[in-house]
């Protein structure tokens, strides 16, 4: 293979490794943003209840993971 032909490669690759990296860090930025509004949305619930109810805010449990769990206050 001649030089000029290796080094067209070299470049088409190393423009297909950005293009796949900036699409990885879009899904990647995607499914983070989804986690922060998926593990909000009880939190959210709950204040804008107690707002609307002109409550004061209850404490919650937010379910994280199989064995654990948060509370806010």
């Amino acid at each position: 293979m001649e030089e000029s032909v290796k080094v067209n490669l070299r470049e088409e690759n190393e423009k297909k490794k950005e293009e796949i990296l900036a699409k990885a860090t879009s899904v990647a930025d995607k499914v983070s943003q989804f986690k922060r509004d998926y593990i909000g949305a009880p939190i959210r619930k709950c204040m804008n209840s107690c707002v609307a109810s002109k409550e004061e805010f209850k404490a919650i449990e937010v379910p994280y993971r199989q064995d654990e769990k948060y509370w806010v206050f």
